[in-house]
């Protein structure tokens, strides 16, 4: 498709905010997009959380030709569930809290978003549209304390979601995060529960070891996990621990918000409204950036489901993980990229076009 056109429609589709994801359209990046274009420069359409910590990771982006085209909605005081928006893909309430962003790549309206990311705020939204994502506590923020809604306090992180690996990749290149390959055996723990499943019966080992396997150099190694659902401090040590034994800790997250809500707010009335709040399908991307964790989601062949990897914030480590995601076979269905990737994109065909 013609790249003025392809611009054109996305600004379009955000001006008609169907998805109520939009806090507002920024109508110069056509205009800027025009400009690069006819000088043969690189240029895509980035969203931003409604957040000023932000703002670092989107003017260095900025710097590569990533145009800023919407500032998107997000969850009232970072709350995990979204209920003023639904999730295009389940229908259900949208995750949380970099609801709209997520919504906003889901739907073709822009090429990448850029999140913030406490207790899988990024991550959450991410894979409960197939997105891929990636949340590092070393991308450019405004260094700001929060309190989580189950009163732990952490630092936020940046995020960045894209529909495909190579979109994301190349944002990840203008940070230096790139996947790189390496000469040595790379170590990554899986879990050593063969029972473990997801709520849609997915068995995790298995698919770990058919997505990660056949990757060159990858070495998996079964580990003793804890309980990934349970209260986050345990789920924070474990990972601290895990991610300094291993390069990598891969895990299957999902399906997100599909069979439960993992929303703090409703999991605090009752042991019975907690155990709903664990069967969510949110794991350890709750306490990745709590742990100091850089992750990378890569959609599972599951809706709303993601595989999860986690490593620790250094950089040639966090390159060899890029690596390995990049490897991992991953296919979203056609009729899911008809329906939604490719919509910002479609003629309207109702009797007003």
């Amino acid at each position: 498709m013609n790249k003025l056109k392809y611009f054109a429609k996305a600004t379009m589709a955000a001006m008609s905010d169907r998805y109520h994801s939009v806090v507002s359209v920024n109508q110069a990046a056509f205009d800027e997009s025009c400009e690069r274009i006819e000088r043969h420069e690189f240029a895509a359409y980035m969203g931003v959380k409604n957040t000023d910590i932000l703002r670092p990771c989107v003017e260095q982006l900025k710097t590569r030709g990533y145009l800023l085209h919407t500032v998107d909605a997000a969850s009232d005081n970072g709350r995990a569930i979204d209920v003023e928006r639904l999730n295009p893909l389940t229908g259900r309430h949208m995750s949380g809290s970099s609801s709209g962003t997520a919504i906003n790549v889901f739907t073709g309206i822009n090429d990448i978003g850029v999140g913030s990311d406490g207790g899988g705020s990024v991550l959450a939204p991410a894979i409960s549209l197939n997105l891929f994502a990636f949340m590092s506590p070393l991308l450019p923020v405004v260094e700001a304390v929060k309190q989580s809604t189950d009163n732990l306090q952490f630092q936020p992180s940046a995020g960045i979601m894209a529909r495909d690996w190579a979109s994301l990749d190349a944002a990840l290149d203008v940070f230096g995060f790139s996947g790189s390959q390496t000469s040595r055996e790379i170590h990554i723990a899986i879990p050593a529960d063969y029972d473990l499943v997801t709520e849609n019966g997915l068995e995790v080992v298995a698919v770990l070891r058919q997505a990660l396997g056949g990757i060159a150099r990858v070495v998996l190694h079964e580990v003793d996990f804890i309980d990934a659902a349970s209260e986050r401090a345990p789920a924070i040590a474990f990972l601290e621990v895990a991610m300094t034994q291993y390069d990598m800790v891969a895990f299957i997250e999902g399906p997100i918000d599909v069979h439960s809500y993992g929303d703090s707010v409703m999991g605090s009335f009752s042991a019975a409204t907690k155990a709903n709040q664990q069967r969510s399908g949110k794991g350890f991307l709750r306490v990745a950036n709590m742990a100091g964790g850089t992750a990378i989601a890569v959609p599972a062949a599951d809706i709303a489901t993601g595989i999860t990897l986690y490593c620790r914030s250094e950089q040639e480590v966090i390159t060899q993980m890029a690596g390995v995601a990049g490897a991992i076979p991953s296919e979203i269905p056609a009729v899911v990229q008809r329906y939604f990737h490719q919509n910002a994109q479609s003629r309207q065909q109702g009797y007003i076009k």
